[in-house]
């Protein structure tokens, strides 16, 4: 079953996409620690969110690499 949430990837700006990225990464920094100390309920969430942390890199990889091939420089802003 093909997962839902890279259609709605798909439709955002760049801008957009790096804002989820740094969210979901925080939320999977913060899931992680709620693992570790016994916290978390839902363990599955933290393969869910991994998942969608690398679709989102994927997909900002490869708008970089489409504007780079159109001749603009469009600069990857890196999540902190």
């Amino acid at each position: 079953m093909p997962n839902k949430n890279i259609k709605k990837f798909r439709n955002m700006t760049q801008d957009e996409l790096v804002s989820n990225l740094r969210t979901l990464e925080l939320d999977f920094f913060k899931g992680k620690m709620q693992l570790e100390t016994g916290q978390l309920s839902n363990t599955s969430s933290i393969w869910s969110m991994r998942k969608d942390i690398a679709r989102l890199k994927t997909l900002l990889t490869q708008l970089t690499s489409k504007s780079e091939a159109k001749g603009a420089k469009i600069p990857l802003v890196k999540a902190k």
